[in-house]
């Protein structure tokens, strides 16, 4: 069973990226921010130990997706994070967010800097 701690966080996630994006990821077409969500709440959330919490499946569920488009989604993450300058920097930002959600420190971060996906339709 997952520790409320850990849910909240993860719903946290979602409502930081609708309240600063005002995009759903929960809706379809929403690939970029879907990929970098599953990516989040599949490694960035970690226990005490570092150890993640959320599986594929459970990740898939929240976001009404199958395990294996959450396992998709985590791996084009780290591809487009190799090879995309853009998406790499666009993530780190959103990850920046995120963090401040955790109890970390957070850079000041505007709406604006990610309406590059929004804008894109991604």
């Amino acid at each position: 069973m997952i520790d409320k701690i850990y849910l909240d966080k993860l719903q946290s996630a979602y409502m930081t990226i609708l309240d600063k994006t005002e995009v759903d990821i929960k809706k379809r077409g929403r690939k970029n921010l879907v990929k970098m969500f599953c990516y989040y709440a599949r490694y960035k959330i970690t226990d005490k130990l570092n150890q993640q919490v959320f599986t594929y499946q459970y990740i898939g569920e929240f976001l009404n997706r199958d395990h294996a488009t959450v396992l998709y989604n985590c791996s084009q993450h780290e591809n487009l994070c190799l090879g995309d300058k853009m998406y790499k920097k666009q993530s780190e930002e959103l990850f920046e967010i995120l963090k401040g959600i955790d109890g970390g420190e957070v850079k000041t971060v505007y709406k604006r800097r990610l309406q590059y996906f929004v804008d894109r339709g991604t």
